[in-house]
């Protein structure tokens, strides 16, 4: 499995591993390699969407925009 993968994306997958401070088994490694194309396409494609660049991502709270509520019983 992981001599089908290039070496770029297995290098970069590698060092991804490394710097999370994982420690995988040696198959677990190769079948995060292995997977690590797809999800990187998957990621990719969030940031690919033109429409979404600049929509507001969440709705907003302003407190400026509410009128002041007496909780004083």
């Amino acid at each position: 499995m992981e001599a089908t993968l290039p070496d770029g994306l297995m290098a970069e997958a590698r060092t991804l591993l490394a710097a999370s401070g994982l420690s995988p088994a040696q198959d677990e490694a190769v079948m995060m390699c292995a997977a690590y194309p797809a999800f990187r396409a998957a990621i990719d494609a969030l940031y690919e969407v033109a429409a979404a660049r600049y929509s507001d991502p969440a709705l907003r709270f302003r407190a400026a925009d509410t009128g002041h509520a007496d909780w004083a019983l």
